[in-house]
């Protein structure tokens, strides 16, 4: 059974087996177990590392340097429960077993005539333009609004040069028909080969064509990225009149989808904010910390300063003091006047030394903040 892993027993993984097999076994996806390695400073194994493991090359594999600020017992990659991510609402499982009842079958009328708003925007352009506008295609694009807007879903006329339609708020996808066009793998033949338009490398056996058909195909593009599409494309055994709620329980599902990744991905950021505010409070804890340790340290030095100066204060005392012992048994030769000026200096220095003869000597308590 798959375990949570902490920031060890990761580093420990990625050099174990291939992040594409760890990311499957967590539900994540390689790149993003790639950015949390990252993060936890975790190395990871070079491009083509485990094609040299295989060939039998003995690679050196990088220590797990300290990582601050962090909790080496805590998990920081947990597995994914699959049927848990995919459980849908029981909203959306009452929206499909509707659509997909017999009497909610989208049937196009016969005698239909009048098209929907969008499309009839783009049958005038098409006509101020003299393009032959495709009926049939713009029928079915109709009639699949008009039941997108009756099951109360928010249609947006693409503003720019694409005939499509957003549908969704926020987490919104992108509506157009067309003819299918269709991509096809094709031998290369020696006249390929000879067609110098073509750009064929030596080694290359198949290379991909694409033709347009007499298919219709709707394309449901989401989160506005042309990349990820899918196509519904009518054939010989089954038309796109009869895909319609086919079509419709693919759009509640993908927006469902949509948004539900859109709030783990707040909530990830919101959990990362606190996490970055935590760590700013931990640092100026820190700081206060030691903020109070070097004004403790500078106390302690001022005392033996203090002290210091209060011990040679009294020492030059002392002294003076002898010395004038000395002159009054004529031990010392010095003039009276001479004495006396010297003494004075004297005294003075040792006053100037006693901390406790300063004005503002006061014996102040260490202010220690809430830490």
């Amino acid at each position: 059974m798959t375990k949570s892993l902490t920031r060890k027993e990761l580093y420990k993984l990625v050099w174990e087996k291939p992040i594409s097999h760890i990311a499957k076994d967590y539900g994540i996806s390689d790149r993003g177990l790639s950015k949390l390695c990252v993060k936890y400073e975790i190395p990871l194994p070079d491009i083509g590392h485990w094609a040299k493991i295989k060939a039998g090359h003995k690679l050196i594999i990088p220590e797990l340097l300290s990582f601050e600020s962090h909790n080496e017992e805590m998990a920081i990659l947990a597995p994914r429960d699959k049927k848990d991510s995919n459980v849908l609402p029981d909203e959306l499982k009452e929206f499909i077993k509707r659509e997909k009842l017999e009497e909610n079958k989208i049937v196009i009328p016969e005698n239909y005539k009048k098209p929907h708003p969008f499309v009839e925007v783009w049958n005038k352009n098409d006509r101020a333009q003299k393009i032959k506008v495709d009926r049939r295609a713009r029928k079915i694009f109709s009639v699949l609004l008009e039941a997108l807007e009756a099951r109360g879903f928010v249609l947006n006329l693409n503003q720019g040069d694409v005939q499509s339609v957003h549908v969704g708020t926020e987490d919104t996808v992108s509506l157009s028909i067309n003819r299918h066009y269709r991509i096809y793998k094709k031998e290369i033949t020696w006249e390929d080969r000879q067609n110098k338009d073509l750009w064929l490398s030596d080694n290359q056996k198949h290379m991909m064509l694409g033709e347009q058909t007499n298919y219709l195909a709707i394309y449901v593009r989401h989160n506005r990225a042309y990349d990820n599409v899918r196509t519904f494309v009518e054939s010989e055994e089954t038309s796109l009149e009869n895909m319609l709620n086919k079509i419709l329980i693919y759009i509640a599902r993908r927006l469902w989808h949509d948004k539900k990744q859109r709030l783990e991905r707040e909530e990830w950021h919101r959990q990362r904010e606190l996490e970055r505010q935590k760590e700013r409070e931990e640092r100026q804890r820190q700081a206060r910390i030691e903020e109070l340790r070097r004004r403790e340290q500078q106390r302690k030095d001022d005392l033996c300063q203090q002290a210091s100066d209060w011990i040679e204060s009294h020492n030059i005392r002392s002294y003076v003091k002898a010395i004038e012992e000395s002159a009054k048994a004529g031990k010392i030769e010095n003039s009276q006047e001479e004495l006396k000026e010297w003494t004075q200096w004297a005294l003075m220095c040792a006053d100037e030394l006693d901390p406790i003869n300063k004005s503002n000597y006061i014996l102040k308590p260490l202010e220690v903040d809430n830490v």
